[in-house]
């Protein structure tokens, strides 16, 4: 056997070289299927395509038809290239989705071709991109196990593991109360649910409500403001407010003590007034009308007194009437046999004369001569304000106690007198006797009966005749 050359040893260095190279290269490009005809299709998903690792799988139904080839974010998306074979591409429709599931609880992903109900329609191949699978419990699961996935990251294994043991040692034999649990769980929600709707409304109403008082906070602010700015002048004022309330307690107090020693005067003046403040009640309808009269009366005055005239003076004119003739004894004799109330008699316009007898003449008891200008013969009475109230009661005498309104009082001669009241006698001042010595005086002066002049008002001059001596004429 002869020996070979160094030169062939060389050369056949180098082959070996190149077919283990050739080997290695080959292997490598079969792996990543660069010799197998693919269909590149985009998947466009949200943040968790960024989980999907380079050749990661691509199955439908369990059954590998691709891989990932590349993973780039495009905008607020990621785009995950995929390359599945021709065959596959042909078959499946082209409205398919795709999941990202993970091959364990924590393992890798894959992508997970989603075929519709129905088989879909058209073919996988004549579309370029495909979409996410935007159900609900495939979005739901994948941000649960996102999320759930670094917080498994951060724990130990062992406590993991010991917690993980400790709650199936727990659950262990209680699965039959675990269920009864649950189905009263769900009766609960159940009917949660069934109100849901008037839970959902007290809400709003809640909502309506709270932005009411959101308007609302500016002016409550304001308000508080403003009584903290209240409340601090108070305080500032303090020893003025409080002279102020004790100057009103003197005042009470001078109140009080006058009211002690007169208020049987008070008593009085108010039961005699009673009388007169009926008769002003009876004719307060008309007290508009008379105003308005006056107001016009004040208005003809100025052309009565040629007021604006060069020669200003009262112009008036006068014209003869029927007299009434001289008194006659048993004819003329003042009688009060008029019975008409309170009436609101007009004004005449201009050049018109008052009538002589406006709604009748008075039946005073003279005698009443004819006119031609008597007025209307009928004018009614104003409104008796005292027709809706209860009636009037006359005077009380002095002393008298009236009956409480709806019910009888009884006489009660034991009952004690009030605190600064005694029975002592009543002096000659403030007495009735005074009261109707002074009503004597008014009515000589007047030429009338004594009755004829109010209690009150002899009450009110006693004081001023009090030592003096009167001289009736």
């Amino acid at each position: 056997m002869t020996r070979m050359s160094a030169t062939a040893r060389r050369l056949l260095a180098v082959l070996f070289v190149i077919i283990v190279a050739a080997f290695i290269g080959g292997s490598i490009a079969m792996y990543n299927k660069a010799f197998t005809s693919v269909s590149e299709i985009d998947l466009y998903t949200d943040d968790v395509g960024y989980a999907l690792p380079k050749h990661a799988d691509v199955k439908v139904r369990g059954v590998n038809i691709g891989r990932v080839t590349e993973v780039e974010p495009d905008g607020d998306r990621v785009r995950v290239q995929l390359a599945i074979d021709p065959d596959y591409t042909e078959k499946l429709p082209a409205d398919v989705t795709a999941r990202l599931i993970p091959k364990t609880l924590f393992g890798e992903r894959f992508v997970d071709i989603y075929i519709p109900d129905g088989g879909g329609s058209g073919k996988l191949a004549d579309v370029d991109s495909i979409a996410q699978d935007e159900r609900g419990n495939a979005v739901e699961l994948d941000r649960v196990l996102d999320g759930l996935l670094p917080v498994l990251e951060a724990v130990p294994p062992h406590e993991l593991a010991a917690t993980l043991g400790a709650l199936s040692q727990a659950l262990q034999g209680n699965g039959d109360r675990l269920g009864v649990s649950f189905e009263q769980l769900g009766k609960v929600f159940g009917g949660i649910n069934e109100d849901l709707p008037a839970l959902e409304s007290g809400l709003q109403d809640l909502a309506t409500f709270s932005q009411t008082y959101t308007e609302a906070v500016p002016d409550l602010i304001g308000a508080l403001d403003a009584l903290r700015t209240t409340s601090h002048t108070v305080v500032e004022k303090q020893d003025a407010l409080r002279g102020s309330i004790q100057s009103v307690t003197t005042a009470s107090n001078d109140l009080a003590g006058f009211i002690d020693v007169n208020k049987q005067s008070v008593i009085d003046v108010l039961a005699d007034s009673r009388q007169t403040l009926d008769y002003l009640a009876q004719y307060s309808p008309v007290l508009e009308c008379s105003v308005l009269n006056f107001q016009k009366s004040r208005v003809n005055s100025d052309d009565i007194l040629g007021v604006g005239d060069e020669h200003p003076g009262i112009r008036v004119t006068v014209e003869v009437v029927n007299p009434r003739g001289r008194y006659l004894p048993n004819q003329d004799e003042p009688r009060a046999f008029d019975t008409r109330g309170a009436r609101c008699y007009g004004t005449p316009g201009p050049g018109e004369n008052f009538p002589a007898a406006p709604g009748g003449a008075l039946a005073d008891g003279a005698y009443q001569p004819p006119t031609r200008n008597p007025g209307p013969a009928v004018i009614p009475d104003a409104p008796d304000p005292r027709s809706s109230d209860a009636p009037i009661t006359q005077p009380r005498q002095r002393g008298s106690v009236p009956d409480a309104p709806g019910r009888y009082v009884p006489e009660q001669p034991n009952r004690p007198l009030p605190p600064g009241v005694d029975d002592r006698p009543m002096g000659y001042e403030n007495s009735p006797i005074e009261v109707a010595t002074v009503q004597t005086i008014y009515g000589a002066a007047k030429g009338e009966a004594p009755e004829s002049t109010p209690g009150w008002v002899a009450g009110l001059g006693a004081p001023a005749l009090r030592g003096a001596e009167v001289t009736i004429r």
